[in-house]
């Protein structure tokens, strides 16, 4: 009868130990892929719909909001970030055509008509590539698109899909060993202090 209780409690540890194993790997793919946001009485349970899903979209609605943002800046925008572009570039040369002060031939008026004539180009240059060029590239090969066609391959079922194949399959299995050594060794602990 002793036997009996003590093995009980043997199998019971080992269960708890593998239970929670599982319990920790349904809790992450909880917390990662649930689709749904889950009411409670008092509210919506915090951090759901999962992670992946929430970011999934956060990607996608930012990628759209760049692209967006960056063409309303190419069309003209004067006080936007590409126009603080331009003016570094421009800064840039101005500041390491400083040799050309060292010129004593030509007269200072040149000099300086020299430095805000390079910077000039090379701000003429950067808008020229940030405003024009890059907008052509972006509508050749339809970037928006691309963008489209990536929210469609990542649907929320193929993200689904793959963590259940590639993720939540294996982290499973390593979770029942793991939690089944722990297991082993709180069942030796157990054991042993039920003997000394």
């Amino acid at each position: 009868m002793q036997f009996l209780i003590v093995l009980i409690k043997v199998l019971t540890i080992l269960a708890v130990n593998i239970g929670f194993g599982l319990f920790v790997a349904e809790l992450l793919r909880f917390f990662l892929i649930n689709q749904w946001k889950r009411k409670l009485v008092i509210g919506s349970f915090p951090l759901t719909p999962g992670f992946i899903i929430r970011k999934r979209q956060w990607v996608l609605d930012k990628a759209y909001e760049l692209l967006s943002d960056y063409l309303d800046q190419a069309e003209g925008n004067k006080d936007g970030y590409l126009a603080k572009w331009e003016l570094k570039v421009y800064n840039f040369i101005y500041e390491n055509m400083a040799f050309i002060e060292k010129l004593s031939l030509l007269p200072e008026s040149y000099r300086i008509k020299i430095r805000h004539f390079s910077g000039n180009i090379a701000k003429g240059i950067a808008g020229k590539l940030l405003r024009s060029f890059v907008p052509h590239l972006i509508e050749k090969y339809k970037i928006e698109n691309k963008i489209d066609l990536v929210a469609t391959k990542i649907e929320v079922e193929v993200i689904i899909d793959y963590y259940n194949r590639y993720v939540h399959e294996y982290l499973t299995k390593f979770n029942l060993i793991f939690f089944s050594i722990i297991g082993l060794v709180n069942v030796i602990t157990f054991l042993l202090l039920l003997l000394f």
